[in-house]
């Protein structure tokens, strides 16, 4: 989607287990990502623990299989 601040992207790929989101937000604006999975604890951005990655905020539980988290511009590949 072409924003008025840029391009807003979102894809995913699933390997076995795993599914892989790559999502792009443009500068100064901000997104909400709903993930599927039960706890934080099996999120990773670009390999990180949630948890530790400091431009993403975990909001709550959305059910009991989704994660909402607010990130800010850039580029994410979160993997579950």
């Amino acid at each position: 989607y072409i924003s008025p601040y840029g391009d807003i992207s979102c894809r995913w790929t699933r390997q076995s287990d795993k599914i892989r989101l790559y999502v792009q937000i443009p500068a100064n604006s901000e997104a909400v990502v709903y993930l599927p999975a039960k706890t934080a604890e099996e999120i990773t951005e670009s390999g990180i623990p949630l948890k530790d990655v400091g431009e993403c905020r975990i909001l709550e539980r959305h059910s009991e299989n989704y994660i909402l988290v607010s990130i800010g511009s850039g580029n994410y590949i979160f993997e579950m």
